[in-house]
């Protein structure tokens, strides 16, 4: 009787240039009485950024054989050599598994910031409290300075959950703006606005990009005040209800650690 050999997730997470061995057992259930030996069917390429394809063997004591397809997926990190901002269907995505080159500085995109000031000048017009300024463009080395105060008023653990780390920000793509109250100047998370922001953001070919009860997908607690400039794609995605990771089926979630 052929080993049991089963998976546990749909992709296996290697970080780039890790020459680590695989522990099969994180991702696979296996299972003989006659010993197991496991095997790849090719060689992991380590350092090609991406999803590949592979079969892993289960061979026992006798020669009985199992194998199952799987996909591994090449983590980047800001410092990886080479590292290019990662596009799906024209889109950019960064989220905790997709991060920007430390020197990507595109400053504010031009359209999607035209964009939130046409949103906000028209929520004034109908009366709700929005300021003027928003929170656009960072740099890496200010997401960096953001991200260190945060750890150490509130601890790691606590910043990753309304923070990136720097590298991994969306404000990094000059695509990406938090909408502040005007009366207090702080991000805005009070209704009627967030409700507003909610209903036509995409009018404006923006999605709110951190949905509530999302975490596990997007890598970070809900935030109605963070709004992602996508373009024409905004209607689409706004009405599926979808995060975009889902929208445009890449990993999401959180670090790989």
């Amino acid at each position: 009787m052929p080993p049991t050999l089963l998976s546990k997730t749909d992709l296996v997470f290697i970080k780039y240039g890790d020459t680590t061995d695989i522990d099969f057992s994180r991702y696979f259930v296996f299972e003989d009485h006659n010993g197991v030996t496991l095997s790849v069917n090719s060689e992991i390429d380590i350092y090609t950024v991406g999803v590949q394809s592979h079969t892993l063997k289960a061979t026992d004591d006798f020669g009985n054989l199992t194998d199952i397809s799987f996909n591994v997926e090449i983590i980047a990190t800001p410092d990886t050599p080479g590292l290019k901002p990662y596009y799906v269907d024209g889109v950019l995505i960064v989220n905790k598994k997709h991060p920007l080159p430390q020197n990507y500085h595109p400053n504010e995109d031009l359209e999607a910031g035209t964009q939130v000031r046409k949103l906000i000048r028209e929520m004034q017009s109908l009366g709700y409290d929005v300021h003027d300024a928003y929170s656009g463009f960072r740099s890496y080395e200010l997401q960096n300075t953001l991200f260190t105060n945060y750890s150490n008023r509130d601890g790691i653990e606590k910043a990753e959950t309304y923070s990136a780390r720097p590298g991994y920000s969306e404000h990094q793509t000059g695509l990406a703006f938090d909408i502040l109250q005007g009366s207090s100047g702080l991000l805005i998370e009070v209704e009627p606005e967030i409700t507003w922001i909610k209903e036509h953001a995409h009018e404006y070919g923006f999605i709110v990009r951190y949905l509530e009860g999302e975490t596990d997908i997007t890598g970070y607690k809900y935030e109605p005040w963070h709004l992602r400039y996508v373009g024409d794609i905004a209607e689409s995605v706004y009405q599926s209800g979808l995060t975009l990771e889902a929208y445009l089926g890449v990993s999401g979630g959180d670090y790989f650690r």
